[in-house]
């Protein structure tokens, strides 16, 4: 069934609905949400619709979204955004385009790892906050397409970071870069 959560709701621990199958339908979360912690919504696969992140959200926990495959549309990581864990948006296979927000400084390991209808990240050239990919951050996102263009503050990208990402068309690396991890493209 449907999930309704507290307008007043600031933080929502650690598994709270992890792997919770008859959750579904879309997820709307409170206004007030500052926290979700670690695999709150692993494996929750009967949400659909688009995930919109609260502009008041500043952490997003290790697989937080983990496996929640219908998921779809546009995922924004709001501005307010500054730490993202490991595989948060792992296997999100229905997402098609990611605006990274501007206040994130790190895309970590894993982070989009699968989600093969991926076609679009906006603001990795425009976003100045951001020094670094992680090791396959990006990995097996098999569609997505064109250019990758990377700011000049990125020092760091991580090995299989764009491993699999057979789509790109052009990559733009700025002399920031002093380390390309292995089978980074």
């Amino acid at each position: 069934g449907e999930l309704k959560l507290p307008e007043r709701l600031s933080v929502i621990g650690e598994r709270a609905f992890a792997k919770n199958i008859a959750l579904n339908g879309t997820l709307k979360l409170p206004n007030n949400l500052k926290v979700i912690n670690k695999e709150t919504f692993i494996g929750c696969e009967g949400f659909s619709g688009e995930l919109k992140l609260p502009n008041s959200l500043l952490t997003i926990g290790d697989n937080a979204f983990g496996g929640c495959s219908n998921f779809m549309g546009s995922l924004v990581i709001p501005d307010s955004i500054t730490t993202i864990g490991q595989s948060a948006f792992d296997n999100m296979s229905n997402i098609t385009d990611v605006v990274i927000g501007s206040s994130l400084s790190n895309i970590p390991n894993c982070c989009f790892r699968d989600c093969t209808s991926l076609k679009f990240i906006q603001n990795l050239s425009t976003n100045n906050s951001l020094t670094s990919i992680g090791n396959y951050a990006f990995s097996n996102c098999c569609n997505l397409e064109g250019e990758i263009s990377l700011n000049n503050k990125i020092t760091l990208i991580g090995n299989h970071a764009f491993n699999g990402c057979s789509n790109i068309t052009s990559l733009i690396l700025n002399d920031s870069i002093t380390k390309i991890g292995d089978y980074a493209f």
